[in-house]
């Protein structure tokens, strides 16, 4: 589950040429790592600004009916879904271990927070998109079995094109009703 996720290189554009660094706030739930069901339950939101240039309260609001995602105090996603009979159809075949009872399993029980900072990855990066003045292709495919090996390979390309690659975090609230 995402809180906040947000792709910081200030750099980065799709292969059409469009922004796609941290002006795009995502948030939700991953009930696979793969395929094109990973991203269902994600929502996103739009800002002038990047996300990266100041601090934002950053919010998630779950109950047994629902999740919802905010920003500064603005919802910008809602999930009500039943993720288990969504994985189901989709023939994930660990939703048979999730409660059939509750409408969000598996985020029927506790989890944990956790927080950092990510590079590079097969599942976030659009294939084809390009970093930079030059504007260089991302030197890796989704699909490569070697995608790592690619990506370090080709640091001297995106390295110096991350130029804010810190976490910085005021604060961290967690309550309980």
């Amino acid at each position: 589950m995402w809180i906040a996720h947000i792709l910081s290189n200030r750099m980065l554009v799709s292969r059409d040429g469009k922004q796609i660094d941290g002006h795009r706030l995502r948030g939700g739930v991953l009930i696979t790592n793969s395929g094109p069901v990973r991203s269902d339950f994600l929502r996103s939101n739009l800002n002038d600004d990047h996300f990266g240039d100041q601090f934002h309260v950053y919010g998630l609001v779950w109950t047994p009916e629902q999740i919802l995602l905010t920003v500064d105090g603005f919802q910008y996603g809602a999930l009500r879904p039943n993720f288990r009979q969504h994985a189901q159809q989709h023939n994930l075949t660990q939703a048979n271990l999730w409660n059939a009872e509750a409408p969000l399993a598996p985020f029927d029980r506790e989890f944990y927070i956790s927080l950092g900072v990510g590079v590079g990855g097969v599942k976030d990066f659009p294939d084809l998109s390009q970093t930079g003045p030059a504007k260089s292709s991302k030197p890796w495919n989704n699909t490569s079995p070697k995608a790592e090996y690619f990506f370090y390979q080709n640091r001297n390309t995106w390295y110096r094109t991350w130029t804010e690659p810190e976490l910085t975090i005021d604060y961290v609230r967690v309550y309980a009703l």
